[in-house]
């Protein structure tokens, strides 16, 4: 069997004011998202709505204001010391770290998600859009012996919160669903049978698309909002996070000009699920 590998050049994409390049950072930061070339296609104002504890709510909100500014990239290395040490003070550790920042290009500062920044948009935020769970009804949820009935009673607390939601015009172009920690430990994935998984993040996905009146969600975890454990530096996340929520509220953050029109790629990956809980 002969197998043929072809590489494919990255394709170049087109931002505001027609801008090229081939980086989505690069071209955001620069000249802003395609959006903002075309009537209709760029949203000024984004509404987030907002389900969870009152303590994960507020972390959350606390997480989208600090997206409203200018975040440093954090990705340094310390290369080596300059040491003060001399005369008297021969013999003692009195050395300063020097430090150098590493793939600027490919971990560039976030530009701020505000109106004067090149995104020229920003987020909205107000009471009328957030639901709370109840913490002692959360706590019974997560105490439910069986993992599956676990995971579609919470799909069923937050689907009514999210339908509650609708209700009451204006609504939101997105809800961000902060969840807890005890909630991904305790009720992130099973095994149900085979390759065959029931996962809380595609269930309530699939269940918000059902509405009448669908809403894009986004779950927010706790380590991604406080950068703890395997997670990516601030100002990573805040690209993503922002570019995520404008291109789920309707807005185009850019367009590939370089692939054949009606072709799409389709990236295909295998793992193996280790350590998942069976019924």
């Amino acid at each position: 069997m002969m197998i043929k590998i072809e590489y494919l050049d990255e394709p170049k994409l087109q931002f505001g004011d027609y801008f090229e390049h081939e980086d989505t950072k690069t071209g955001l930061a620069e000249f802003g998202p395609f959006g903002k070339n075309i009537a209709g296609l760029h949203l000024s104002e984004i509404k987030l709505g907002f389900i969870g504890t009152r303590e994960t709510i507020t972390s959350a909100q606390e997480w989208v204001e600090r997206c409203g500014s200018f975040i440093e990239s954090e990705n340094v290395e310390i290369i080596g010391q300059q040491f003060a040490g001399g005369g008297m003070f021969t013999g003692l550790d009195v050395s300063t770290p020097t430090l150098r920042r590493l793939h600027k290009i490919l971990n560039r500062d976030f530009v701020g998600f505000n109106k004067e920044s090149s995104f020229q948009s920003c987020f909205q935020m107000n009471p009328r859009w957030d639901r709370h769970l109840d913490a002692r009804e959360l706590s019974q949820i997560l105490e439910i012996e069986n993992k599956s009935d676990r995971i579609w009673k919470l799909v069923d607390l937050i689907d009514d919160r999210l339908d509650n939601i609708t209700q009451t015009a204006p609504i939101p172009n997105v809800v961000v669903i902060a969840l807890t920690p005890q909630i991904e430990e305790q009720a992130h994935s099973i095994r149900l049978s085979g390759n065959f998984f029931l996962n809380l993040r595609r269930a309530i996905k699939a269940r918000a698309m059902s509405h009448k009146t669908p809403i894009p969600v986004q779950l927010l975890r706790q380590r991604t909002i406080k950068g703890t454990g395997d997670v990516q530096e601030v100002a990573t996340r805040a690209w993503n996070f922002c570019t995520a929520q404008y291109y789920k509220a309707g807005g185009i953050p850019w367009r590939p000009i370089t692939l054949e029109e009606n072709t799409c790629y389709i990236g295909i990956s295998f793992y193996v699920a280790q350590d998942i809980d069976s019924i």
